[in-house]
């Protein structure tokens, strides 16, 4: 399971952008935060070599660099209900 996540954090440049070519950047809808389950602050801190407190600032939405955004979008692969705000 590992192995699937850490292939699909490959660059794609449309989520990197936060937007596809068939939708304006206004109607682009970004993952806010992410609930997770317990433990999985966890096993995403260890993907990504990285601290539980950073784990927790990216899925509540506090940072939103490029590392906080694929720990998000790793939440969601593993199973989390993520929160969209639109890009309004």
């Amino acid at each position: 399971m590992v192995q699937k996540i850490i292939v699909s954090l490959q660059p794609d440049l449309n989520y990197k952008y936060g937007y596809k070519d068939t939708k304006k950047m206004s109607e682009v809808k970004r993952i806010n935060k992410v609930k997770i389950k317990r433990g999985t602050s966890r096993e995403l801190a260890r993907l990504f070599k990285v601290s539980t407190v950073t784990v927790s600032l990216a899925v509540n939405g506090v940072n939103n660099s490029e590392l906080a955004q694929k720990i998000r979008k790793a939440a969601v692969e593993m199973g989390g209900d993520a929160i969209y705000s639109s890009n309004k």
